[in-house]
């Protein structure tokens, strides 16, 4: 018998996975220790569960110069980040290193799963005279753990026959992540604060079928691992029941928009 020493061991675990796996998979997996280094890496694991029992895990991280991208267009669509809780489908290489083991690496993340996930949403208005309106937002899962709730107050500060300026805040302006405590016995649910946040919003109307506008919206982290600053602002136009014949009509709202969360930015188009 000639037995293997630690790196000769090691190094032939390494040349088979990279020989026999695949380049990429798409994984299903809940999100665990969540967090974002200094540097712009995010750190993680990726969990399965059953009835709250873990089943499987693993290290994973996205590096920098994908996260700020990855991160960005998830914000933007789900308009919630990354958290731990969080079910998710990402594209991810499978590593192995001799020194740390085994992880995943994170190229991208398919924000339209983690929009499908089953859930509750709530709104409502109320409207106090002509200008001022107040639109609260809750959003839960099936399963009664609370996701967001979003108080939202809207005043049309000047009204014009082709101009309106439209300014409001969140407040309060709460997200909710799980975490895990006790080495995988019990998950608590922890509310994330923001304030201030503050949006603005002018709407110019240029024509019958034609409206130009700006969106701002500023929003502060006030725990301390969480997104300290977020800001996102949108240029948007409203092509609105362009006639195509009979009694067939056509909307379009095609914007562009840069959203910057802490070091994390990128600009974006939409329709």
């Amino acid at each position: 018998m000639n037995p293997l020493s630690v790196s000769q061991l090691t190094q032939q675990i390494q040349q088979v996975l990279e020989s026999e796996l695949a380049p990429v998979f798409w994984v299903v997996g809940e999100l665990a220790d969540f967090r974002v280094a200094p540097q712009g890496h995010a750190y993680f694991e990726l969990v399965e569960k059953q009835e709250n029992k873990l089943l499987a895990k693993i290290r994973g991280n996205i590096w920098q110069f994908n996260y700020r991208t990855i991160a960005a267009k998830f914000e933007s669509i789900t308009r919630t980040s990354l958290k731990n809780g969080m079910k998710v489908l990402a594209q991810v290489t499978v590593n192995f290193h001799p020194l740390y083991g085994l992880s995943i690496t994170v190229k991208d993340i398919d924000p339209s799963f983690s929009l499908g996930e089953p859930a509750v949403l709530t709104t409502f208005a109320i409207h106090g005279g002509k200008r001022f309106r107040f639109e609260p937002e809750f959003r839960y899962s099936l399963a009664g753990k609370p996701w967001s709730f979003i108080f939202i107050w809207r005043y049309q500060l000047v009204r014009r026959e082709r101009f309106l300026l439209t300014v409001g805040t969140h407040l309060p302006a709460l997200s909710f992540r799980t975490r895990n405590i006790g080495g995988g016995r019990a998950d608590v649910i922890e509310s994330l604060r923001f304030f201030p946040v503050a949006e603005v919003s002018p709407v110019l109307t240029l024509g019958k079928h034609t409206k130009v506008g700006l969106f701002y919206l500023y929003g502060h982290g006030l725990e301390a691992d969480m997104t300290k600053r977020t800001r996102f602002v949108s240029f948007r136009a409203g092509f609105e029941a362009l006639p195509l014949g009979g009694n067939w009509r056509l909307n379009v709202q095609p914007q562009a928009f840069h959203l910057q969360s802490d070091a994390v930015g990128g600009y974006y188009v939409a329709a």
